[in-house]
């Protein structure tokens, strides 16, 4: 009881929660009915594999984003490298998309300075739409 009241305390503070790696270890479809989330995010392993001729994880991930759709979750594809990747996942309705495809991780210095360089990419509500190295 006490972690529920934990987690509705910090949703009430402007938090979001999401479940990382989806598809692999702990997380699984009863997560999604037992915690309050906001955003799925699939698993790199999954993405890696979009496309490729031996063992795809296309029919995987187009699952994965229509049952986030369905449960009125967002989506984010991790660790996407290629361009490629990034427009298939565009292309079946993903979200948002993060990975070396964008950036490298940096420190935070170095985030907020390309941020402010690059501002007039800031979309609608202020959201930035891309980042480039």
């Amino acid at each position: 009881m006490a972690t529920r009241e934990s987690i509705a305390a910090i949703r009430r503070d402007g938090y979001e929660f999401s479940i990382d790696d989806f598809g692999t270890g702990h997380s699984s479809l009863s997560r999604l009915q037992e915690l309050p989330l906001e955003e799925i995010k699939v698993d790199r392993s999954f993405i890696a594999r979009l496309g490729k001729l031996e063992n795809p994880s296309d029919t995987v991930v187009r699952a994965i984003l229509a049952l986030a759709r369905e449960l009125g979750l967002r989506t984010v594809g991790e660790g996407v490298e290629t361009r490629a990747q990034a427009q298939w996942l565009a292309n079946h309705g993903c979200d948002m998309v993060q990975g070396y495809s964008f950036s490298r991780p940096t420190e935070a210095e170095t985030f907020f300075r390309r941020l402010r360089r690059h501002s007039r990419l800031a979309g609608p509500e202020g959201k930035v739409i891309s980042i480039r190295a």
